[in-house]
């Protein structure tokens, strides 16, 4: 009896399949290449390589087609036709999207939707890109915060960290670069912008160390100052301005001798020495009974990151008539900035330039020999890349620079 149980369903689905009818999957668990079935609200199909006309339950991996889309789709290795539920990790295509894809990694052909986290392509997009790493073709609607590429923007890009290009549309913050500008870039801080209009424009700041900053504008965990403001820079309680600000870009006045300044008529970044401010400690007169200090034949300690980082870093310099090279040893300078300046638990996050193949020595030495708990988040060609003073690698002799590749094996998420 049993045989001929099995024999009869075997009757049954070779019919379907040669008539091209879809059968309940609540009889199925594996979907074979020429089956075709629909999924119920209370159903899983735990593997399809054939086509599931119509899902409203669960389809757990996919390697073949599913038409319709209602309930979820967790593994889409193949193709989702029309969803209209949620496609959790998508590593082929969804052609028409009007549900959610949580994460793509691959290809969302038109996006009537949400798409999550993308490290794929999303082409034609008429609703919400959240999170972009990959490439968005075609945005009519909405992306927000984008770490890789846009191309052809017609609606809004809200947080640019990377390049937009051929904007027709309107990107809102702007950290990165926007070519072909015939749209509207509003806040841009400190990025390119090529064509277009510009409303409201900020340049950056150095991160305020024993000084503060009134009337300048914190975004992205930096400090900027807008093109038509002025900003009071103040000396920290027991410190003091040596010698008054100067600056390569802008208009310095002495508010009060030694203690305030303000900063106007700013056109670039002055960060990487755009603006020196020599602020030193504040000490008090020494006791004038002389005292015979006892011999101490032992030198006086530095900071222990100091000459290490430092000694690194002035065999990392280049040539400053290498334009290229110059342009990546400052952003990583930069980076040691924010570093040093940073507060206790705090989390850096760093984009990496997608073009950039390594990351110079002396920034892991900063990072294992800082004595605060810092976490640096490394956002690099699609990888997030953490990094703390407990997993810092001690450099090793005569070493340079750690690849892309060598802080993957690390340190990947």
């Amino acid at each position: 009896m049993k045989r001929r149980t099995i024999s009869l369903l075997a009757l049954i689905l070779a019919a379907v399949m040669t008539l091209g009818l879809a059968m309940n999957a609540a009889a199925m668990d594996d979907n074979p290449v020429e089956g075709i079935v629909d999924v119920g609200p209370e159903d899983t199909m735990k593997y399809n390589q054939g086509t599931v006309s119509n899902n409203d339950g669960t389809v757990e991996n996919n390697d073949g087609t599913v038409e319709n889309n209602y309930g979820t789709v967790e593994i889409n290795k193949g193709t989702v036709e029309n969803n209209y539920g949620i496609v959790v990790n998508n590593e082929r295509t969804v052609e028409i999207n009007k549900g959610i894809v949580v994460n793509n990694e691959r290809t969302v052909s038109n996006n009537d939707g949400i798409v999550e986290y993308n490290d794929g392509t999303v082409e034609d997009n008429y609703r919400t890109v959240e999170n972009n790493e990959g490439t968005v073709k075609n945005n009519y609607r909405t992306v927000e915060d984008n770490y890789r590429t846009v191309e052809n923007n017609e609606g809004i890009v809200r947080n640019n960290y990377r390049t937009v290009e051929n904007n027709e549309g309107t990107v809102k913050n702007n950290y990165g670069t926007v070519e072909n500008n015939y749209g509207t870039v509003e806040n841009n801080y400190g990025g390119s912008v090529n064509g277009g209009s510009v409303t409201n424009q900020f340049y950056e700041l150095p991160t305020p160390q024993n000084f503060s900053y009134t009337d300048a504008t914190e975004s992205n965990d930096k400090w900027w100052i807008k093109s038509d403001a002025t900003v009071t820079v103040t000396a920290n309680e027991g410190f003091y301005f040596a010698s008054a600000p100067t600056t390569t870009s802008g208009t310095v006045t002495v508010k009060e001798e030694g203690k305030s300044y303000t900063l106007s008529n700013v056109t670039g970044n002055l960060t990487n020495g755009g603006l020196t401010l020599d602020v030193q400690a504040e000490t008090t007169e020494p006791d004038p009974t002389p005292t015979t200090p006892p011999t101490d034949n032992t030198a006086a300690a530095e900071p222990a990151s100091a000459p290490a980082v430092q000694q690194t870093e002035t065999a990392e310099r280049p040539d400053p008539q290498d334009v290229e090279a110059t342009e990546r040893y400052s952003f990583w300078m930069g980076v040691k900035s924010d570093l040093r300046a940073a507060a206790d638990g705090k989390t850096l996050r760093v984009h990496v330039p997608a073009d950039y193949t390594n990351m110079p020595a002396s920034v892991m030495e900063q990072i294992r020999l800082l004595d605060k708990d810092i976490t640096v988040d490394l956002r690099w060609s699609g990888e997030r890349l953490l990094i703390t003073p407990e997993t810092a690698v001690e450099r090793p002799a005569l070493k340079a620079f750690w690849t892309f590749e060598q802080l993957c094996e690390l340190y990947a998420q």
